[in-house]
């Protein structure tokens, strides 16, 4: 049997690289997986989550694939599929052939790793963790890559609060990245400020749950960041880094001695949000559920233009994103009006910061929606439930489609009080008629003319999974359905896809889901702030005779299409 010392040499380096889909098992590998030295590539380039996490640039379908790489601890063969345990011993015993070519030693027995876990050589754990405390212990890492499928996710999960989450297409296959290649990390690093920024502002408002969003300023978050985040009361005695013969610290690092903490400058943690306020513009007025005030940041963006050029104007580079190289805003060829127009092009605004799963165009019209309220306030439609909860539902989770026209024409009139006609007439006919079920190969493709998107029910996109719950998605992914009008999770995964892309369309043309009285029910309304249609005037081409194929209704409720007996 080989000696610990000799394994240890030769599982030095990690095995591999092997691909996930080959040597992962995919039913016994489902414990959370912890990937060290982290890398992403993207046509032979190393590229980092700024890239990866960007949305594609003008229409059509993203057909980018982006492969990562890391380290795997592997802490029980059983996660390794029957493949991979061969391909993993083979080349165990490949170098152990080379070791005992090169050190003049009989070759002994074949390894297996059965017999490396069975003798305590390799110890057995439900962790993929790698505990560094535990130097003696042999551990057995692979050099695992794949390919990309679900948006990264920063401080946002549930399963990884504190952490990054990334998702392989094997399997849907969730992984928490513990280290990073540094050519990726530095690519990434805008990426992860804006996502604790995010996390920061998430923690204020739960800390201040009775503070109105209206009130959520930059000023405000910034305040409050440095009153109770800055220097926490615990940070007073705890020191990281310290001398273990130091008297006055114990072994965890807390110091008899108060410690005098280094206070951020309120400019520092101001220029920290103005780097990314853009970014929170666009994006944030995309969220279900508003963290701050629309209109106080939109200003805040504009204003920072100008105080990026007086920064330069004294040699300080100001509230820029990691990575942007400044222009010469100190030359004096340019106004400040000029300045502050090039900050206010709503157009580049939306390009510089586009978000996932959203047409820029349907961005742009939101942003136009949104600063338009402040001047019409009475023309805004909002829910009696709270005033921290007053903003319209997102569209996606309020109302589908239904698959039957069973209902009576009088049922159907009951309802018509919740639409309004005005708003009805801005969607066109193409998106009132309910979807058509994806036949045998599982496609669907948008009936709206001009539009390209494919929802692609046996290989499904990034773009195709946006807010659909991760087991409706592996339901779909692993394929073990024939049917896809017979099997109800398919059928709702599908809904929930259309859904979500129908909203796009909806959007460009003003046209909004607003729930009433903090119910399900609700009304679509336009929320074109400008004059009234018409008598008389149809928008959009009246669909051909014959083509709807029975009554037309919109059901104002979540609703999955039901299955026939």
């Amino acid at each position: 049997m080989i000696n610990r010392k000799v394994l240890n040499e030769l599982l030095q380096k990690p095995l591999g690289p092997y691909h996930d889909h080959h040597v992962l098992d995919g039913e016994e590998c489902q414990t959370k997986l912890v990937l060290y030295s982290f890398m992403l590539e993207h046509n032979g380039q190393v590229i980092g989550l700024d890239e990866s996490e960007r949305p594609l640039e003008g229409p059509g379908q993203d057909d980018r694939k982006f492969r990562f790489r890391g380290v795997l601890k592997i802490a029980d063969p059983d996660w390794l599929s029957d493949f991979g345990l061969k391909t993993v011993e083979a080349e165990l015993n490949l170098r152990a052939d080379e070791r005992a070519l090169r050190e003049g030693e009989r070759r002994g027995l074949q390894l297996t790793l059965d017999g490396l876990f069975k003798s305590k050589l390799l110890k057995r754990s439900n962790s993929a963790w790698n505990d560094e405390t535990e130097e003696e212990e042999t551990k057995l890492t692979i050099l695992i890559q794949g390919e990309k499928s679900l948006p990264a996710v920063f401080m946002q999960s549930s399963s990884v609060p504190d952490g990054l989450l990334w998702s392989s297409k094997d399997h849907l296959r969730k992984y928490q990245i513990a280290t990073m290649d540094v050519d990726t990390y530095s690519r990434s690093e805008n990426y992860f400020w804006r996502w604790r920024l995010v996390a920061l502002m998430e923690k204020i408002a739960k800390k201040y749950p009775y503070i109105p969003v209206g009130r959520r300023t930059p000023d405000w978050f910034v305040t409050k960041y440095l009153t109770d985040f800055a220097c926490p009361p615990e940070d007073i005695h705890r020191r990281l880094i310290f001398d273990e013969e130091d008297s006055d610290v114990d072994e965890e690092g807390s110091t008899k001695t108060p410690r005098h903490l280094l206070r951020p400058h309120r400019s520092e943690v101001l220029g920290l949000f103005a780097a990314h306020a853009e970014w929170f513009v666009t994006n944030g007025e995309m969220r279900r559920k508003k963290l701050f005030n629309f209109n106080s940041w939109d200003q805040f963006r504009k204003q920072i233009w100008k105080e990026r050029r007086a920064a330069a104007r004294q040699g300080v580079v100001w509230g820029w994103p990691v990575g942007h190289t400044p222009e010469d805003l100190s030359s004096e060829s340019s106004s400040d009006e000029e300045i502050e127009e090039q900050g206010d092009q709503l157009d580049q605004l939306v390009k510089r910061n586009p978000v996932i799963g959203k047409t820029n165009k349907a961005v742009a019209r939101t942003i136009e929606l949104a600063r338009k309220k402040k001047a019409h306030p009475k023309r805004v439609i909002e829910s009696s439930s709270s005033d921290s909860e007053s903003e319209e539902a997102d569209p996606t989770t309020a109302r589908v489609y239904a698959s039957d026209f069973s209902e009576s024409s009088g049922e159907a009139s009951s309802d018509s009080d919740d639409f309004n006609e005005e708003a009805l007439l801005d969607i066109p006919w193409e998106l009132q008629v309910p979807p058509r079920v994806p036949d045998a190969d599982g496609r669907w493709w948008c009936p709206l003319p001009g539009c390209e998107y494919l929802i692609d029910l046996r290989s499904l996109t990034e773009e195709n999974g946006r807010d659909i719950p991760g087991d409706l998605i592996l339901r779909i992914v692993r394929k073990q359905w024939r049917n896809t009008a017979q099997d109800r999770d398919v059928l709702e995964g599908f809904s929930r896809m259309v859904i979500n892309h129908y909203s796009n369309h909806f959007e460009e043309r003003g046209v909004r889901w607003v729930k009433r009285n903090g119910g399900d029910r609700g009304a679509w309304i336009n929320a074109k702030l400008q004059g009234g249609r018409k008598e008389g005037r149809i928008r959009g081409p009246m669909p051909p005779l014959g083509s709807l194929g029975g009554e037309l209704r919109v059901i104002p409720t979540l609703h999955v299409p039901r299955v026939a007996d």
